[in-house]
């Protein structure tokens, strides 16, 4: 089950999810919308099933007048039980992913909240970049390397310390790791990356 934790309706409202969809994907999704409804989904409910997904926006805990502490205390909990946890927002530009959780702008969440339920996938990624995830997952690696590379002349060769920070940028993804592996010339790796 999706739990999705927001209590802004309007905002739910100005991405296109009105109760009517709320209602449409009823057996998929349950909208947690202020500390009643939270306090009326036990933790063992919640929290007992690892196949759970939390869909969690970021003022959601401040908004409802309850601690950072109370905040921390929930995401570790969930870290705990194994349970993906996505914290979406409108502070987030840029997309942070693991196998378990999710860091993604708001506008994203609720873009392709739809695609995710009717995919039926447990892929995170496909919350944070659609169903075509891995175009544009390539795509944003790309635009992180090519920023990245932006500041070195091409003749310029990545040291050992800067080739680390590039694979950590690019969430250690196997293509870049082994593309660093052979080439280290900024003007090589850029015409790799245009291929």
């Amino acid at each position: 089950m999706i739990y999705l934790l927001d209590e802004k309706k309007n905002r739910q409202e100005k991405y296109g999810w009105l109760d009517e969809k709320f209602n449409q994907y009823s057996s998929e999704i349950i909208l947690v919308n202020n500390f009643k409804n939270l306090k009326e989904i036990s933790s063992d409910v919640l929290l007992g099933d690892s196949s759970n997904i939390i869909l969690l926006h970021d003022s959601f805990f401040k908004n409802l007048d309850l601690t950072d502490k109370s905040l921390f205390e929930f995401k570790e909990r969930v870290k705990k039980r194994g349970i993906r946890l996505v914290t979406f927002g409108g502070s987030f530009s840029v997309t942070e992913y693991s196998e378990k959780s999710l860091q993604i702008p708001v506008s994203k969440l609720y873009q392709n909240l739809e695609v995710y339920i009717k995919t039926d996938s447990e892929n995170l990624r496909i919350l944070a970049y659609g169903i075509n995830y891995e175009i544009e997952e390539w795509l944003n690696i790309k635009n992180i390397i090519d920023n990245y590379l932006f500041k070195f002349d091409d003749g310029y060769d990545l040291n050992e310390n800067e080739i680390y920070e590039l694979q950590k940028k690019t969430f250690f993804n196997e293509e870049i790791m082994s593309m660093l592996r052979e080439v280290q010339n900024v003007g090589k790796l850029k015409f790799m990356l245009i291929k």
